[in-house]
């Protein structure tokens, strides 16, 4: 369901509430008209705002440099609302998907193996290999753009030899036959995640000498991991793997990079771009610290994984899992063309399918589960827009570094000039010291704030984002200095003499 009614009432109530303050300061400046009159007439008067305004600002923006250069990503609170207000605007964009047709984007079509296709092959407690065959092949039949296999194949099962068998024959076919091709991207799971001078370890399996270097790009590896910081919200993906294998230093790309390299067909070579960030050794003992940007196929991505650029812009929403009727979930873009369709994978999992599979042709075909593993368990992760398998969790990772809308902060002189103003206000307010002056100055403050969120939700529809914790951090941190201060008496005496 569109979420367009959502955003609109939020827009129009933020739109109200910054109109009735701006008609309310209309009618107090009007009303005290004669107070601002004697305020200007005074030379002294003037003096005195002139000299708190200097003080002001320069608390309030040297606040906001140490703010942006040196705590924001230290404080673990600051981050907890910055997330907060992030997630409430990202769930006020919840499925309103810019056309897919205007940068060349294929559908996705996710084949969900689900709990009635689990409980049809007997609940084992991973994929079979020949049904996870049989639904790569089905892809393949139909000819789909690119194939992403979202589960896990590194433990060894029955039927591993027939699978790794059809792969090695679809890489031979591959290599003879270019232009009909469906490449497969198979998930790389890893024992541990990169941590500090420790890299990732991937785990090694029956398909190790299957998917090499010389597979691809028919055949490879990619990462699926995702950070979650808090609350076990999935908000940041990962969008490549430091590790080591075998004792020798790599990166393992993500399958959404991997993806936007072969759709997009990228100049530039994916493991060349990355191997400023592989391991410099194996043992934990040499640390480099990486580059702090890198640039793949025109994104331009950042290297520290709590930055907002590495948060997934999530605008595909999830569905009903236990849903019966096929297809089980339709998302349509702006356009009212189809982005996503989920079927249950059990029908394309039999040999031969009686499916149509005309709609997989050209798109991008996910297989991936979200039965219930037994005890509460599954593949089924909370994000700012609801729960929603893992999949799907991969689709959006995927959809949004082929929409190239990565979330950009607002340019630090941009916040200079709102935070001035800002201080503008406040100090011409805080001259009068009469309750009803009280009383408007910290209305303005949370009217400020308030059609900074407005501005905020305007602007995050292309992935910029203004970060409203910012003021309200700046706030507590003056308020803490003032009342430091005040506690003073040499500190007080100083400040007074200065601003007064």
């Amino acid at each position: 369901m569109s979420s367009w009614p959502n955003l609109f009432v939020a827009l129009s109530i933020l739109g109200i509430g910054f109109g009735l303050f701006l008609l309310l300061l209309g009618v107090l400046l009007f009303s005290w008209s004669s107070l601002f009159r004697k305020f200007w007439q005074s030379k002294q008067a003037r003096v005195v705002f002139v000299r708190r305004l200097f003080f002001y600002q320069i608390i309030g923006l040297s606040l906001l440099g140490i703010i942006f250069f040196t705590l924001h990503v230290h404080i673990p609170s600051v981050m907890e609302f910055e997330d907060f207000t992030m997630d409430f605007v990202m769930s006020l964009y919840r499925g309103i998907i810019p056309p897919i047709e205007e940068k060349n984007i294929p559908p996705f079509v996710l084949l969900d193996i689900d709990n009635k296709t689990n409980r049809s092959w007997g609940q084992p407690l991973y994929t079979p290999r020949d049904k996870l065959r049989n639904l790569i092949d089905v892809a393949v039949q139909a000819k789909a753009r690119l194939i992403v296999v979202d589960i896990d194949v590194s433990r060894a099962e029955p039927h591993d030899q027939e699978l790794k068998e059809y792969l090695e024959k679809h890489v031979t076919k591959c290599k003879e036959k270019q232009s009909v091709c469906s490449p497969i991207i198979l998930v790389r799971t890893l024992s541990e995640l990169a941590h500090g001078s420790t890299p990732a370890e991937p785990r090694t399996g029956f398909f190790d000498g299957v998917v090499t270097t010389e597979s691809a790009p028919y055949v490879q590896w990619g990462s699926a991991q995702f950070s979650a910081f808090s609350n076990n919200v999935v908000r940041r993906w990962r969008l490549w793997e430091p590790a080591c294998t075998k004792e020798q230093p790599e990166v393992i790309p993500s399958m959404e990079l991997l993806v936007m390299d072969m759709i997009q067909r990228c100049s530039e070579n994916i493991q060349n771009t990355l191997r400023s960030l592989q391991p410099q050794s194996c043992n934990g003992n040499v640390v480099v610290a990486p580059p702090t940007f890198v640039t793949f196929c025109g994104l331009t991505m950042s290297t520290d994984y709590k930055s907002v650029q590495q948060r997934i812009m999530y605008r595909i929403p999830g569905y009903d899992t236990n849903a019966s009727k096929s297809p089980k979930h339709v998302v349509h873009d702006n356009n009212n063309v189809p982005i996503l369709t989920v079927f249950s994978a059990q029908p394309y999992a039999e040999s031969p399918s009686q499916e149509s599979l005309e709609i997989m042709t050209g798109s991008i075909v996910v297989i991936g589960g979200s039965y219930n593993l037994g005890g509460g368990a599954n593949d089924i992760h909370p994000t700012p827009i609801g729960d929603m398998p893992g999949a799907i969790v991969v689709i959006n990772a995927i959809y949004s570094v082929l929409q190239r809308i990565t979330i950009k902060p607002v340019s630090i002189w941009i916040w200079f000039a709102i935070a001035a103003v800002f201080i503008v206000i406040i100090t011409l307010l805080s001259y009068f010291s009469s309750r009803r002056w009280r009383i408007l100055r910290w209305g303005s403050i949370f009217i400020i704030i308030g059609g900074l969120l407005f501005y905020s939700v305007i602007l995050f529809e292309d992935g910029t984002w203004l970060n409203i914790a910012i003021p309200l951090l700046i706030i507590k941190i003056y308020q803490a200095i003032y009342q430091a201060i005040y506690r003073n008496t040499w500190a007080k005496k100083f400040a007074n003499r200065f601003i007064n």
